[in-house]
């Protein structure tokens, strides 16, 4: 029920939703240009890695006290298929999954860019993870910059009032609240790749 109301929502704002379809277009378009190839192997991974992402996200560790929470490696799936297919396809299904994560919910819509910069952009930067395979950790702390990056900027621009509750500037209550459970995220992750040996499973899931 909570999905169906959230969808309701999101169906009362026309300009949120132009403004996706029409990066949704702009993104095929860029894909076709760099003539990337969905195969059917491709497309099964791609799907397998937003079911991964969507229920790791859904287990959350802890709340932390300026608000956001620390999921059990939600981004791995989302780092791992970057490493294995590169950056363009990590950015893709961090893009898919963003829509994912705005129908599922609670969707906050204040203005159609604090959409792509709270849902969209922040998960597509994920995929940039996918320019360092030759060192897991680096790919990991690149993503989650690149998360972060995107996060501040909307916390400070749309989300700035809050920080009047702690008597803090808009910059510093985005800085503590992201860098906060963006940091615990990365850590986390970092610690399950630290057993995963991906040059391997780069071999064994892409041929």
């Amino acid at each position: 029920m909570e999905i169906l109301e959230n969808i309701k929502g999101i169906m009362s704002n026309w300009t949120s939703i132009a403004t996706i379809i029409g990066m949704l277009i702009i993104f095929f378009v860029f894909i076709k240009v760099k003539k990337v190839e969905f195969t059917s192997r491709l497309i099964a991974h791609i799907a397998i890695t937003l079911a991964m992402t969507v229920v790791l996200e859904m287990i959350k560790v802890f709340q932390l006290p300026f608000g956001g929470s620390a999921s059990i490696a939600g981004m791995l799936p989302i780092i791992l298929i970057s490493l294995i297919y590169g950056p363009i396809i990590g950015m893709f299904t961090g893009f898919l999954y963003g829509i994912l994560n705005f129908i599922i919910g609670p969707a906050y819509i204040l203005h159609p860019i604090q959409v792509i910069f709270d849902y969209i952009l922040p998960f597509m930067a994920v995929g940039l993870s996918g320019f360092f395979k030759n060192n897991k950790f680096i790919a990991i702390a690149v993503g989650f910059f690149g998360m972060f990056v995107f996060n501040f900027t909307a916390g400070v621009i749309f989300w700035g009032s809050y920080a009047a509750d702690y008597n803090l500037t808009p910059i510093v209550y985005s800085f503590i609240y992201n860098g906060s459970f963006i940091l615990i995220d990365c850590l986390i992750c970092m610690a399950v790749a630290s057993v995963i040996n991906i040059k391997s499973l780069i071999k064994r899931l892409k041929i």
